[in-house]
């Protein structure tokens, strides 16, 4: 094809090659982009510090030597030209700076370990290790490059996410040498020790040689294993893994031993080992011996194979004078041997795995030789033998299957002393499936350990003291943190995830409440927290759940002991809650959890809640709890159902009413007398003052409310309506309460509907109130627009399909004309899709924020199976210029009508001109306008 190169006379494995070598190409050019990013980066943020790490740099003959091949490689060509490559991360570029030290390790481990071709020169010592230092070194060099330049096979796709998507670009007119100089420098130091003094050089004492396994004496009574096919690495041969001649590889590099004392902010270290590469972990990590990276199943310390032996360490020290809680998930299955263990060695120094078999990688084993320089080792023995001497000194050797055994400080083939053991929960083997769960707590040397199995949480050491152990090393300033795992004779598989190291604070958490309550009624559960130390904890945070029953829930917080309780606000709501907490040492929270329980309600509420921290490890065994309260039969109180039957919808500027029916369906009296009414308008709404009330019952008749007298009071600039004053609610059944209520659409109002409102009759349960400002294109009022006999329509009725609603009319004479209501024609006809339902209430106000009641009972007929109302007796309305009447009038929507408005109804009063009457019928799903 045009424009590629001829590459018929190529075979196949030429174009594999070709391919590979494009792929490190285009790796290598990430590498090199990447660190001058990194170099752009120090020279804008700190343009003194590059120009001084640069110029100190240059007189070195590496950095002469370094300018001279990239110029006559022509890397800066290469790194411009095209796209950018996608950012490395940290971690992949970390794998480069483990290259010089790799090549050094197997160059100097090589020479005990030629393969079968090259043994015949053996005899000459120079010639024997300049042969096995080249042949490792090249061996050492190609895998290293490779993993450097070789994309993973996870590697994030261009562009993706990571943490340094805030580097620079590239900048023209810079010599890009030295930008990969200064980002490669940077990258270096940011993995070295710091120190600010030279550590001085110390003669040690060589170790002693450990015992060999054909010198020991079988110990009596215990279940032989058999020795391993290939020797165990030895003191001298730290990390090695071999190929299939039998070559030693070094897979990991080894740290330097650390010389200054990290603080507290390592804090927390968490690794979930769910990768396939080392490179890709969040921390630092070697593994030895038979551990390998699995992706899901995490960290494989060994594999279901007989004499094994793996572990993971941490080159990560960390101080242990505030203490450390480590947690971690386990899986041990396909057999039954030999078991894990978790210890810690002095973070001062480094180790390989130690003994395999019995030994758990911690203890020496059947080589004879542990960890170096350990301080203390907890190991879950499946097969019994980390009790016997192959886990080191003890004065009981019989091999004690599934338990935990705690063993003390050792060094390589001294030490490790037997200090207590006890059952394991449920025994050692468990798959992911039994979340089976480890939790070691360690302050000033004394060790708590905790184990769980699904939810059940057991404490195997309550508080051991190894400062009383017999041998036992003094506790070293840091620590390392290592995993491991054995097998002997028998097998298993070992793997580990979800490690968490982090400061240790013990929180427990309680969780109380009423032991039962009637259904309806208030219900408050309290969830008590204290902190017992030895750590702060700023960071605190209470999690839980609510029943469904508790619809609306409250929540409060108050502290003693310091803290900033209620500084970040908790929330509750959809069944959940959460509260943020500052919690210094001895200091206690208690969080108020307060809500109504669902009259309908049966059986029990429960609240349950739960303590964690992001950066603090929860060492308390009772950090999560529950209660429940029982509930008995709902108890009448005074809880009146409220309805909104009509969502006004006017102009800006304008007015209408909005209508309410409240009844007492519990039929117990309810005197709102005493009783407080509070109406907060929607936003954008205000209240004029004008209110109309009066009942009507299920018979169709109306009773006029007496002689009784309603001055309301406006508040929070006319927002709020509160009432007081109204006699006894009648209690007799089928008897309701209508409320019309004048409102104003303020000038400034924003067009829309607003459904913030808040109704609140006593001690009932709040309504949402609705109401909508009307924008341009909407009608503006619903009158007859005659000036004799005005007739309106206050506002819209929204009714539900299949549901009722009530519609609002309003009647009055401006001009004092001799005539009264009674002897006119009153005549109502419903808008198509509903019906008049019987339900007419009445009530007479004069302006302003004075209603006059209801003077005695109405009477009217339904013809046309309720599609017309015709009134046919009531008393006069008095012949006074604006003195008003208005009627709620009760219209049930059909099943099928039609969604949408509706607005061919009429009111006919008199010779007046007709009112048209308007309804808007709603989907039978929108929500509903009752408090209950």
């Amino acid at each position: 094809m045009t424009g590629h190169l001829d590459d018929s006379a190529l075979r196949d494995g030429d174009r594999a090659a070709m391919r590979s070598l494009g792929r490190v190409g285009v790796r290598l050019r990430g590498v090199l982009c990447t660190l001058a990013r990194r170099g752009v980066a120090v020279r804008r943020d700190d343009p003194r510090r590059a120009r001084q790490i640069l110029d100190a740099l240059a007189p070195w003959p590496f950095y002469k030597g370094g300018q001279f091949l990239f110029d006559l490689l022509e890397w800066e060509d290469f790194m411009i030209d095209g796209e950018p490559p996608p950012i490395l991360s940290r971690a992949e570029l970390g794998a480069l700076l483990d290259l010089p030290v790799r090549w050094v390790d197997t160059a100097v481990t090589a020479v005990d370990h030629l393969p079968g071709p090259l043994r015949h020169i053996g005899a000459n010592p120079q010639l024997r290790w300049l042969t096995a230092t080249a042949q490792s070194t090249l061996r050492g060099v190609v895998r290293g490059l490779t993993e450097v330049l070789t994309p993973p096979p996870d590697a994030p796709a261009a562009g993706a996410a990571t943490d340094d998507e805030a580097l620079p670009p590239l900048e023209g007119g810079f010599y890009l040498y030295e930008d990969v100089v200064l980002g490669l420098f940077d990258l270096v130091v940011g993995r070295l020790p710091h120190s600010a003094e030279p550590e001085a050089e110390t003669e040690t004492e060589p170790e002693p040689e450990p015992e060999r396994e054909a010198d020991r004496e079988p110990d009596p009574g215990l279940e032989p294993e058999a020795h391993p096919q290939s020797p165990s690495p030895s003191p001298e041969e730290p990390g090695q893994e071999h190929d299939a001649e039998g070559s030693a590889m070094t897979t990991s590099r080894q740290p330097a031993p650390t010389t200054s004392t990290p603080s507290t902010q390592v804090f927390p270290i968490e690794e979930t080992f769910r990768a396939t590469r080392v490179a890709d972990l969040a921390h630092d990590w070697t593994l030895r011996g038979d551990a390998t990276l699995t992706g899901d199943d995490g960290l494989q310390l060994t594999p279901a194979a007989n004499d094994k032996a793996g572990t993971a360490l941490l080159n990560t020290p960390f101080p242990s004078s505030a203490g450390v809680a480590i947690d971690f998930d386990f899986h041990c299955a396909g057999g039954d041997g030999d078991g894990f263990a978790v210890y810690l060695i002095d973070g001062a120094h480094d180790t390989d795995v130690g003994g395999y078999g019995g030994g758990l990688g911690y203890g020496p084993g059947p080589a004879g030789a542990g960890v170096s320089k350990g301080w203390v080792g907890l190991g879950f023995d499946r097969h019994g033998n980390f009790s016997t001497t192959w886990g080191g000194p003890t004065t009981d050797n019989v091999a004690k299957p599934n338990r935990i055994v705690l063993r003390g400080s050792g060094d390589r083939a001294a030490g490790f002393n037997f200090i207590t053991g006890a059952p394991a929960p449920g025994g050692v083997t468990a798959v992911w499936a039994d979340r089976a769960h480890v939790q070691v707590v360690i302050v000033n040397a004394v060790v708590t350990v905790r184990v769980t199995r699904g939810d059940t949480i057991t404490t195997v050491f309550d508080g051991v003291d190894l400062k009383l152990a017999q041998g036992q090393a003094a506790m070293p300033e840091t620590f390392k943190l290592g995993l491991s795992a054995s097998t002997g004779a028998a097998i298993s598989r070992h793997c580990v995830r979800n490690l968490v190291v982090a400061l240790p604070a013990a929180m427990p958490l309680t969780v109380d409440g009423a032991a039962e309550a009637p259904a309806g009624s208030q219900v408050d559960f309290t969830v008590t927290v204290r902190n017992d130390g030895p750590n702060d904890v700023p960071d605190a945070v209470v999690t839980g759940t609510l029943d469904p029953a508790l619809p609306d829930v409250g929540i409060s917080v108050a502290q003693t002991g310091g803290g900033g309780a209620g500084t970040v606000p908790g929330s509750a709501g959809l069944g959940v809650f959460q509260q943020p907490l500052d919690l210094p040492v001895g200091s206690t929270a208690t969080i108020t959890l307060t809500g109504t329980v669902d009259r309908e309600a049966t059986g029990k509420v429960r609240c349950a809640a739960t303590i964690e921290s992001p950066t603090r490890g929860n060492t308390a065994p009772d950090k999560s709890d529950a209660h429940d309260t029982r509930l008995t039969e709902h108890i009448l109180e005074d809880d009146l159902r409220v309805c909104q039957h009509a969502a006004v919808s006017v102009a800006p500027g304008a007015e209408g009413h909005v209508a309410f029916s409240v009844e007492n369906p519990d039929g117990n009296p309810v005197d709102l007398a005493s009783a407080e009414l509070v109406f907060d308008a929607p936003t954008g709404f205000e209240w004029t003052g004008t209110i109309t009330f009066t009942y009507y019952n299920a018979g169709g008749q109306s009773k006029g409310s007496g002689k009784a007298k309603l001055k309301p009071t406006l508040e929070n600039g006319d927002t709020r309506l509160r009432l007081t004053g109204l006699q006894k609610l009648q209690a007799t059944k089928g008897y309701v309460l209508t409320y019309a209520l004048g409102i104003r659409a303020k000038a400034d109002a924003r067009p829309g509907r607003h459904t913030d409102g808040k109704v609140v009759l006593g001690d009932s349960r709040p309504l949402r109130l609705t109401a909508t400002v009307q924008g341009a294109a909407q009608p503006q009022t619903f009158t007859n627009d005659d000036l004799a006999l005005p007739v309106v329509q206050p506002a819209l009725l929204e009714v539900k399909q299949g549901e009722s609603g009530f519609m609002a009319v309003t009647v009055g004479f401006e001009k004092a004309a001799g005539q009264d209501l009674n002897s006119l024609d009153q005549v109502f006809r419903a808008p198509s899709g509903s019906r008049w339902n019987g339900f007419v209430s009445y009530s007479y106000y004069s302006g302003g924020q004075t209603t006059q009641g209801g003077h005695g009972d109405v009477k009217h007929q339904l013809t046309g199976n309720g599609a017309v109302l015709k009134i046919t007796g009531m008393p006069a309305l008095k012949v006074s210029k604006g003195l008003y009447l208005t009627y709620v009038l009760g219209l049930t929507a059909d099943e099928d009508a039609a969604t949408g408005p509706h607005d061919d109804g009429k009111a006919e009063i008199g010779d007046a001109r007709p009112l048209a009457l308007h309804t808007l019928v709603m989907d039978k799903t929108e929500p509903s306008r009752c408090n209950r």
